[in-house]
């Protein structure tokens, strides 16, 4: 960062800059969300198949059950700046100007079990006490892969002017236009 005054303060300077870059690697298990399976469906009726669901209106259950390894790389860069120009004590005219760049790329590597359960293959179902699904053993459950890049570049410009004229005492005028 850099400030400074000229023409005995009459003109005033800022300039500002930073960048960096950054590498990291996220680990995560998670689900893409949870499905309720109503008594009378198919999932419903695969999931009873083991348990008593006597009393058990519905089943939630998680749409996937998922493994992540994320890799970044990240690169950020803003820059600044300011003039002002005071040419009376009644007149102010200032020029501003940011700069924001920011990069990131991402690989994605997942494996889960997504999609529906096959006919006759969940055993072992354990159920929380909101009917939500805690435990199941699949023998359908073939393992699927995912590999994908994510790309985000995001550019910003920012530039305005403004005027502040205290005309006299009860006149003041303020001009602003930013783009």
């Amino acid at each position: 960062m850099f400030s400074t005054q000229l023409a005995d303060g009459k003109i005033g300077l800022l300039a500002n800059f930073s960048y960096s870059e950054r590498d990291f690697t996220e680990s995560s298990a998670h689900t893409d969300g949870w499905l309720r399976d109503n008594q009378g469906g198919a999932e419903y009726a695969e999931y009873c198949g083991s348990i008593d669901c006597t009393d058990i209106p519905y089943i939630y259950r998680p749409v996937s059950n998922i493994g992540e390894i994320q890799n970044n790389e990240r690169e950020r860069l803003n820059a600044g700046f300011v003039a002002q120009f005071r040419p009376t004590e009644s007149l102010d005219i200032t020029l501003d100007y940011v700069l924001s760049r920011f990069k990131n790329k991402q690989e994605r590597f997942q494996t889960g079990l997504f999609g529906v359960v096959a006919p006759g293959s969940v055993s072992n179902v354990a159920l929380s006490n909101n009917n939500s699904l805690l435990g199941v053993t699949r023998s359908d459950s073939a393992v699927d892969a995912i590999f994908y890049e994510n790309e985000l570049n995001i550019e910003n410009d920012s530039i305005g002017l403004n005027i502040d004229w205290q005309a006299n005492e009860v006149l003041s005028l303020s001009f602003d236009i930013h783009s």
